[in-house]
């Protein structure tokens, strides 16, 4: 308790983004109270009207940017990376637009009570019991530790105003009618299957097209290069704890297994370390194979596995007839370990030593040698292949794909799970050229597709569709139509919605734009044509529809909510997008507009090297986000409803009521806050 007491301002500025500036987020951004350091927060780069923009908020939002581009291997991109694709230049418009929306809601001047605030908060999760009911002792604890209740006062009493004045401006939204909801619920549940013809220009191509376009082309039908790397690894893989020994020790001398598993065992699920009956395979993970090798009743060493080290047993074995495999049950315990963080540290400056030496020097061999490591070799390699010698499975992707990354450096580490590699490629072996008559299909279907993105096909494609729309009533007769046009036909196998897509069944058109064309048709009625993806037109013929019926769709209440809040949140959207580009267009003209420019060139790394100085402050500089809170399980919807009087607020003698805000400096002294803490019932 005491912990989440000294942060406090952190749970404050929480609960107003998720109770009360969910809905807001998109437009308002965080509060302000979440921004940051004083020396940041208060640091003004531009300003509109009477609303200042402040680095927090801008570092903010592209802090937010930053974490949704994350990428698993790349990282987060920069802010300079944000600025050069024109992402930095949209931030500052929505920023814009949020300084406008607050200079209209303050037009409005709603007065919220400090009695209305204290409601709200004491229904927040923190200060409640695990039966739902208000935790006295938690409000207290919390009230007494804060000293300063001007800025908690402020961003809750902005933050419901502005909810209230969204609110305002998206009313409308909340209409929706049920025939609508009806209508779309049922496109939602009903499944078709079809028959599918996928239209486009008859292409003869010359067998001199093909030869041509086969010598012009020759690395396109190669067999796939494979390259050569020299390397070091230096490992990053923790110790063997001295519990594991242990425990292999015990079970060697006949401990049960199960009870030591039950009892030691970092991975409780399923109880007692059981693996159930399994087969070896091709494919079995390399942390199982010492498993699949033990005698019955053997117990392994110990594993080092993606969960930790594992230990082994095998209890028993048989032969599954209908596998025609052998099968063996075993018990694992498993040990989670990691490498302390001073070691990795020491490593991964050690990996940048050498990395930093190896690019400057011409003999990586008598560098590995120096530095007490081997350097190694992989045997031929591309992104295709599963094992590389000398690297372990474990680190095999991330070696393969950076190794391979034509931006990724020489020597540059490449940290893996087991290992930080240095490594280099030093060889290439092109593919053998595949004879003529072997790719003859794929160069037939790369010179169609050069075809079918010029304008010239397009514009050609659609003259001829135009002449036969209306007049398809069967699937096999477009050719009929008109001899110029190619027709693919094909057939859905299985029953399909609108939420599943038809890509992988190579039907290169929207799901819910099918469903919306057949919705009026009968089983046996073509309908058509659409517009596809890859530049190609579709017509559709309904074999089958499998939709609910009414009395069904009368008891889908709840898909029946989900809809309509669906609808809810979709109309809310764009009439806050309406809002604000009307906003823009009324105001700029009449509102001054002014930024730092050398602010944002700072900020945004505009003017640095490929080093960024020390007294700048990096994305990292903020602290704390609320986008590393994960939410998933917090209700957002609390509404606040601020019509007529403001209730008083019921607190017994035994509840600490939050304290007034702050009087001026020349103010008496405020008396101390006293509390009952007696009655613990």
């Amino acid at each position: 308790m005491q912990e989440w007491m000294r942060k406090h301002r952190r749970i404050i500025m929480f609960f107003i983004l998720v109770f009360i500036g969910v809905p807001m987020v998109i437009f308002f951004g965080m509060p302000r109270g979440q921004q940051g350091p004083g020396d940041i927060q208060d640091n003004v780069i531009a300003q509109v009207g009477n609303v200042p923009i402040t680095e927090a908020e801008f570092r903010q939002r592209l802090d937010a940017l930053a974490a949704q581009r994350a990428h698993p291997e790349q990282g987060r991109p920069s802010y300079r990376d944000l600025d050069a694709d024109g992402s930095v230049q949209r931030v500052i418009e929505q920023l814009v637009d949020t300084a406008l929306i607050k200079m209209r809601e303050q037009e409005r001047s709603l007065d919220v009570e400090n009695a209305l605030l204290a409601d709200q908060m004491k229904e927040w999760e923190w200060f409640q019991d695990e039966h739902g009911n208000f935790n006295r002792d938690a409000w207290n604890e919390w009230v007494a530790s804060v000293r300063d209740w001007d800025d908690i006062y402020d961003e809750l009493r902005e933050a419901v105003s502005r909810q209230v004045f969204m609110g305002a401006v998206t009313a409308p939204a909340g209409r929706v009618l049920q025939r609508k909801v009806d209508e779309e619920l049922m496109l939602e549940k009903t499944r078709l299957r079809v028959r599918h013809a996928n239209v486009s220009l008859a292409l003869d191509l010359s067998e001199e097209e093909i030869q041509a376009h086969y010598e012009e082309n020759p690395d396109d039908y190669r067999e796939r290069s494979t390259y050569l790397a020299e390397f070091i690894a230096i490992p990053i893989m923790p110790e063997v704890p001295e519990l594991a020994w242990e425990l292999i020790e015990r079970a060697r001398d006949g401990e049960d297994f199960e009870a030591l598993a039950t009892e030691y065992s970092d991975l409780q699920q399923p109880v007692g370390g059981t693996m159930g009956w399994r087969r070896e395979g091709d494919f079995v993970s390399p942390h199982l194979r010492p498993f699949f090798a033990l005698e019955l009743g053997d117990v392994s060493e110990p594993v080092l596995g993606p969960d930790g080290f594992h230990i082994y047993t095998v209890e028993d074995e048989r032969f599954n007839e209908s596998a025609e495999q052998w099968e063996v049950r075993g018990r694992q315990i498993v040990l989670h370990a990691d490498l302390d963080e001073e070691t990795l540290a020491e490593r991964e400056q050690l990996a940048d030593e050498i990395s930093a030496r190896l690019q400057e020097a011409d003999d990586p061999e008598a560098i590995a040698e120096e530095y007490g490591f081997e350097l190694l070799q992989t045997d031929y390699y591309n992104r295709w292949v599963l094992e590389i010698d000398n690297i372990h499975h474990d680190d095999m992707y991330r070696f393969r794909g950076r190794s391979l990354d034509e931006d990724y450096p020489p020597w540059e580490p490449i940290k893996a799970r087991r290992h930080i590699y240095l490594a280099n490629v030093v060889d290439t072996k092109l593919g053998d050229l595949k004879p003529i008559d072997e790719v003859r299909d794929e160069i037939i279907e790369s010179i169609t597709n050069e075809r079918r993105r010029t304008e010239e096909y397009q514009a050609e494609l659609e003259t001829h569709i135009e002449a036969i729309e209306g007049q398809v009533d069967s699937l096999d007769n477009i050719t009929a139509l008109n001899p110029a046009l190619a027709v693919e036909i094909g057939e859905t196998e299985e029953l399909f919605s609108r939420r599943d897509s038809l890509f992988q069944q190579q039907i290169y058109v929207q799901t819910r734009d099918v469903i919306n064309l057949l919705q009026d048709k009968e089983v046996g009625d073509v309908a058509g044509p659409l517009s596809g993806f890859l530049g190609g037109y579709w017509f559709f013929e309904l074999l089958e529809r499998d939709a609910p019926t009414p009395e069904e769709l009368a008891d889908m209440q709840e898909e029946r909510e989900e809809m309509k809040e669906r609808f809810i949140q979709t109309a809310q959207f764009e009439m806050m997008s309406d809002f604000t580009q009307d906003l823009r267009e009324r105001m700029m003209a009449s509102v001054s507009f002014t930024q730092d420019t050398a602010a944002f060139d700072r900020i945004l790394g505009r003017d640095w090297d490929e080093e960024t100085p020390d007294d700048v402050p990096t994305d990292e500089a903020m602290g704390d986000s609320l986008f590393d809170i994960d939410m998933s399980d917090l209700e957002t919807d609390t509404t606040i409803t601020i019509d007529g009087d403001v209730p008083d607020t019921d607190v017994s003698d035994d509840v600490l009521p939050l304290p007034a805000p702050q009087e001026p400096e020349d103010a008496t002294d405020a008396e101390p806050l006293v509390f009952d803490t007696e009655n613990d019932n």
